[in-house]
């Protein structure tokens, strides 16, 4: 059993360490097998570092929140996944997606949140 000081450590370990924010473009399933290339990732936006300054960690959950700034169109936007150390971490689409980027200089406001809970 991990314990609450021992989960704080994990997670201020964890965004401190190399991680970058992707979108992509497919309709997939996604499981614990997804792996990075099952996924197409946006050319419309270059993969963003989370820096560690951007996090709060509180009671074994940490959060962020960014806001991403498309370079051009979209045509349909279904999730995003993190990299940590260049190792596939995550992968999530949106629950209220596709998303559409109409245009140059579209953005969008993530808040991600990883917990002990």
């Amino acid at each position: 059993m991990i314990v609450d000081s021992g989960k704080e450590v994990t997670l201020r370990n964890f965004i401190g360490g190399d991680i970058l924010i992707h979108f992509f473009t497919n309709d997939i399933e996604i499981n614990e097998s997804t792996i990075g290339e099952d996924l197409i990732e946006s050319d419309a936006v270059k993969p963003s570092k989370l820096f560690p300054i951007l996090w709060t960690v509180l009671n074994n959950t940490a959060y962020i929140e960014d806001v991403i700034t498309f370079k051009k169109p979209i045509e349909k936007l279904y999730g995003y996944f993190i990299t940590y150390e260049s190792i596939l971490f995550w992968v999530d689409k949106f629950s209220d997606g596709p998303y559409e980027i109409a245009g140059k200089d579209d953005t969008i406001k993530l808040k991600l949140t990883i917990s002990f809970d």
